[in-house]
């Protein structure tokens, strides 16, 4: 249902409906929209901390050899069912209104992971992998862009899978 209308324009009777649920089944697990589509987002998606460990256990390698491999393989990981959350989440979510403070969840987690990919690039055996003028903090920056294109392109692209080194 929600792979083919604009999540606010889906109500959880809708919801309840096309899973063959009651209303107070769905209401019972999600008090609304927002807490629906924020529990789809932290299904299909690494904590920061989880990616951060993952991460670490790279030590000395270059770090952007480590940031697509993570990327990739968290892709890979990746079912049918959660492309198509991430389908509804990147393509289908307008964050406002009552599904503000998912964008604001989602802010918090992208500048916790921002900050901690940082101090990995900060790191003396990943420093030394950055071009001159490059900073850790853009550093991490340029790989949350990369991955969250590639995210999208993937979304928007059916049976596309996450290109693999060359």
């Amino acid at each position: 249902l929600l792979l083919k209308t604009v999540v606010s324009h889906t109500s959880l009777e809708q919801v309840a409906h096309e899973a063959g649920v009651t209303r107070g089944a769905v209401n019972w697990h999600f008090k609304n929209r927002g807490q629906l589509i924020a529990e789809m987002i932290n299904h299909v998606c690494l904590p920061p901390e989880e990616m951060v460990a993952r991460l670490n256990s790279y030590g000395g390698v270059n770090p952007l050899r480590a940031m697509y491999e993570i990327a990739s393989r968290a892709f890979r990981e990746r079912s049918a069912r959660d492309k198509n959350i991430l389908v509804i989440v990147l393509r289908r979510c307008e964050f406002t209104g009552r599904l503000g403070y998912v964008e604001e969840y989602n802010n918090k987690m992208t500048d916790m992971l921002l900050k901690q990919s940082a101090e990995i690039f900060s790191q003396e055996e990943c420093i030394r992998h950055l071009r001159p003028g490059i900073t850790p903090a853009l550093a991490a920056r340029a790989i949350h862009v990369t991955i969250l294109g590639a995210l999208y392109d993937w979304a928007r692209t059916p049976g596309k899978d996450f290109p693999e080194p060359e």
